[in-house]
């Protein structure tokens, strides 16, 4: 397993916390992504098996993954 992910899991924990004590109510997309990502894999990995175009899935994944990377240097700073 990556260890940015494992990282990046424990943040959106810690932000999912600190949220629910400041009284934030819909914090399920934060949990979504605090891991354990076997899981979410097998669902991402389902709903494309849908489509199985391959390089646009390739291109897909990669795109979140730097939106996800610019979200953690952004708050980061």
């Amino acid at each position: 397993m990556n260890h940015h992910l494992l990282r990046n899991g424990r943040n959106c924990l810690r932000l999912a916390a600190w949220a629910r004590e400041n009284g934030v109510r819909k914090i399920r997309f934060m949990e979504l992504f605090s891991g354990p990502y076997e899981e979410l894999e097998k669902l991402a990995e389902e709903i494309a098996q849908r489509y199985l175009d391959w390089p646009r899935y390739r291109f897909i994944a990669k795109t979140i993954q730097r939106y996800e990377l610019d979200f953690w240097r952004a708050i980061s700073i």
